[in-house]
Parts: C-alpha cells; structure tokens; sequence
C-alpha cells in the first residue's frame, strides 16, 4: 500500500518576524502568500520527519543533530496534516 504524502511549502531560512527559522505550510494554503520575497521551495513528504530531514539532511549526515532535533526549529502550520513518523 502506498504512503499517502502531502505536497507542502517550506518556507525560509531566516525569516522576518518569525521565532523559528523555517515555516512549512500546505502548498496550496492562501496563507504562503504572507511569505512572497522569502526564500522556499514545494516538496512531497509522507511525515514531519521527511521534512526535517530535508531541511537539516547535511547536519544530520554529519552526526551534529538528529531529525527529531530539527522539529525544534521547524514551525509545522495547521494545514500540514502529517504524522511525526
């Protein structure tokens, strides 16, 4: 049985105005057009876990930091309906 996914938008790094360095939302939600200039990119995940891979996949090759880790810097909206693992 295939993994259903949801195509997402993480948004960032550094942004303004924001307490976490990235922002992921569903990339069809209305709200990405609050982040138009920011930098970001569309990708297809089955968890958070993708994600954060995704994002910190060189600092977690490295050994300096695990997946679980980079949740901590990641702000998942609501529209983002994707379980951890």
């Amino acid at each position: 049985m295939k993994t259903p996914t949801q195509n997402v938008r993480v948004i960032g790094p550094n942004l303004r105005n924001e307490p976490t360095t990235f922002i992921v939302h569903d990339s069809s939600c209305a709200h990405c057009s609050r982040y138009e200039g920011e930098d970001g990119w569309k990708m297809d995940a089955s968890t958070l876990i993708d994600i954060s891979d995704c994002i910190w996949g060189d600092m977690i090759g490295e050994g300096s930091m695990d997946a679980e880790d980079g949740l901590n810097d990641i702000t998942f909206c609501p529209c983002v309906k994707l379980p951890l693992r």
